[in-house]
């Protein structure tokens, strides 16, 4: 009897194991059981621009579906395939719902994804990139770099690094900032650190993994010291083999996410490169000298980024594209103005076709000055609404811009050398069959009266709108029916207008 109860005993004790098996499985209608609902890692890093493959399972008969909750930086399709499409950070929710029979309970999981790439160097030869540490700068912490993913060097004063073809090279600082200031005795009045390729290599990544003392760069966005990037990736020019050494990614971006600045913070970062995409530069608030000669000497960059601002600060934009290759200006749409705001901002231009409107009424010192300088493909100025002006805010703006045939300008008056030479040499090209400058019908200093200062000259061959009743100098001059030509007195034109302020350094 005890040997047949004990065989009894344990045939009901599989036979209870068994349908609680399959009811685990299989489930019942009025059992339901977990979906069992799997996706593997539950926190994910994924570089900017790159994929990763979700690999979730469910015993579930209902589909798996996606969902992202920040879209901008991270999106994922019905297969579960997350593409990385901004620094940020993101959460991939993962879920099952429940089926028709309720068999199975719905079921949920979450993925963090941090979406990020330090700036990167990827070589496009043999050959070596150059960490100098220019002037006597010191940084508090190390910069720290990797090749190809592998051990984390740190640099702590001018380094050569060796790169082969292919090799990607990550860097990173704990300091908030590789830039600063320094004396106005000394001969060069910047202290910076500077990554420069002596041989072409394609540069992406965000930048603020140089100015991330908390190392979460992919969500730091602000800048907190002035002179922050200053020189960063100031390039080389390889005159032998007519190459520029930094150029863009055809895939990678560079990133430049800051929309708190400060002041000089972008001062010549990218000048002497051979970019052809620039960064986006969503910051809506400037500080001065903030875009400074930004991107000055970069004959390949032909688009410019969007400019958001609508106030501005002194020297924001000063020499910003200064001998790029832009055929197009952005939009520029501040009605607040500063003084240098706009200083030859285009200068040098040579393959820009199309002005910004300017619709800014009330001028600043220097605002306008050169602003168009040397813009040989320009033909049409955009208007100049302003009607009372400020000493020099039109000086040469649209000096050498020989293809220029006309021009609206509203000012009713105007002081010191405001207008003077705004036209000088201005549609001198012999393309150019007619040049007509529009003027409001109410001002009174074109006239010469011995006293240039407040006085614009009116190149020969341009017909001025309204005309003018008295037989003015000017007045003579726009009707005389000779064709434009050059001046050939150049002594009163500054040819190099701006550089005088960007502070000297041998590369």
């Amino acid at each position: 009897m005890k040997k047949s109860s004990f065989f009894l005993g344990g045939a009901l004790l599989l036979s209870t194991l068994f349908l609680t098996s399959c009811d685990k499985v299989m489930s019942k209608l009025d059992n339901p059981v977990s979906s069992y609902l799997e996706v593997g890692k539950a926190d994910v890093v994924i570089p900017t621009g790159d994929t990763y493959q979700i690999k979730a399972s469910t015993i579930s008969t209902m589909p798996i579906m996606y969902e992202s909750s920040n879209p901008e930086v991270a999106t994922v399709d019905a297969d579960g395939l997350v593409t990385a499409i901004a620094d940020g950070e993101a959460t991939i929710t993962v879920t099952v719902e429940q089926d028709a029979n309720k068999a199975y309970l719905a079921g949920e999981q979450k993925i963090n994804v941090a979406v990020k790439r330090p700036l990167t160097f990827e070589a496009l030869e043999d050959g070596q990139i150059n960490v100098s540490f220019y002037n006597g700068i010191t940084l508090e912490k190390p910069i720290v770099y990797t090749i190809n993913g592998g051990t984390k060097q740190e640099i702590t004063a001018t380094t050569s690094i060796a790169v082969k073809k292919g090799d990607k090279v990550e860097f990173e600082s704990a300091n908030d900032h590789t830039a600063e200031y320094g004396s106005y005795y000394t001969y060069n009045t910047i202290k910076f650190v500077n990554i420069q390729p002596q041989s072409q290599c394609a540069v992406y990544g965000n930048v603020m993994s140089m100015i991330s003392p908390d190392g979460n760069y992919h969500t730091n966005k602000t800048i907190t010291a002035p002179y922050a990037l200053v020189y960063l990736l100031c390039g080389y020019y390889n005159n032998t083999d007519d190459i520029y050494c930094t150029v863009s990614h055809d895939k990678y971006d560079l990133v430049l996410p800051a929309t708190t600045l400060n002041d000089y913070c972008y001062y010549c970062l990218l000048y002497n490169t051979g970019i052809t995409k620039a960064p986006e530069l969503p910051a809506e608030e400037l500080t001065p000298y903030c875009y400074a000669y930004m991107f000055e000497n970069c004959p390949s960059l032909e688009t410019a980024p969007e400019l958001r601002a609508k106030e501005l600060k002194d020297n924001c934009y000063d020499n910003m594209f200064r001998y790029s290759g832009l055929t197009k200006a952005p939009a520029l749409p501040a009605e607040v103005l500063a003084p240098y705001c706009y200083r030859s901002m285009f200068y040098g231009c040579e393959a820009l076709t199309e002005a910004p409107a300017l619709p800014a009424e009330k001028m600043k010192y220097y605002c306008y000055a050169y602003m168009f300088y040397g813009c040989t493909s320009l033909t049409e100025a955009p208007a100049l609404p302003a009607t009372d002006l400020v000493e020099s805010c039109y000086l040469y703006m649209f000096g050498n811009c020989t293809k220029l045939s006309y021009l609206k300008c509203l000012a009713k008056n105007a002081i010191g050398y405001s207008v003077t030479y705004m036209l000088v040499n201005a549609g001198t090209d012999k393309s150019v069959k007619t040049r007509t400058l529009e003027r409001d019908p109410d001002t009174y200093w074109y006239v010469v009266s011995g006293n240039w200062i407040n006085t614009l000259y009116v190149p020969l061959g341009w017909t001025v709108t309204p005309p003018y009743e008295e037989a003015s100098a000017p007045a003579r001059r726009a009707s005389a029916s000779v064709e434009a030509t050059p001046i050939k007195d150049n002594t009163l034109i500054m040819p190099d207008a701006g550089a005088q302020d960007r502070p000297h350094v041998q590369f």
